[in-house]
């Protein structure tokens, strides 16, 4: 069996506490979010473009420079339709990855992919995006239980099973 990423890890460092998780991801250093990046990179379909949701910048520049793409930082001025991969720290309810799926669309990029840091699988993001075209690949996913966070053992991504 392939041992756990070093941000699995430190996510598994942290687990049940809901707050803790959320410090990590605040502490997180650019090299932190570089591993993440890796992954990432390495894994999803061809995009052109990666647009940040508002708390995934580091995140964003990471895979950006994996993938020698930009990072989009204001109005589109490429190709039309250009495919496009929306990222995001963590994925809750949604409405904030799915504002810049649908704000990324109206600059005319193609949006089908959202990268997730942490998938947060108890709370409907991954709901909420799929009624708008777009798949969720998520580097950990985490449900919530009465006494804290904890893995998720049931499978809606087996892609981040490696991870």
């Amino acid at each position: 069996m392939t041992p756990p990423s070093p941000f699995r890890a430190a996510v598994a460092a942290q687990l049940p506490s809901e707050l803790a998780v959320e410090r990590l991801l605040g502490a997180m250093t650019a090299q932190g979010w570089q591993e993440v990046g890796t992954v990432f990179a390495a894994r999803l379909p061809e995009f052109g473009v990666v647009v940040a949701a508002p708390d995934a910048q580091e995140l964003a520049r990471a895979v950006a420079r994996v993938r020698g793409v930009p990072v989009l930082g204001g109005d589109w001025t490429g190709e039309p339709g250009a495919p496009a991969l929306v990222l995001t720290g963590q994925l809750r309810q949604g409405e904030p990855e799915r504002d810049a799926v649908l704000a990324a669309r109206a600059q005319g990029l193609c949006v089908e992919v959202l990268g997730a840091a942490i998938e947060r699988t108890s709370l409907g993001g991954r709901h909420l995006l799929g009624g708008v075209g777009v798949r969720v690949r998520a580097a950990v996913q985490l449900a919530d239980a009465p006494w804290g966070l904890l893995f998720e053992r049931r499978a809606p991504d087996r892609w981040s099973a490696a991870s």
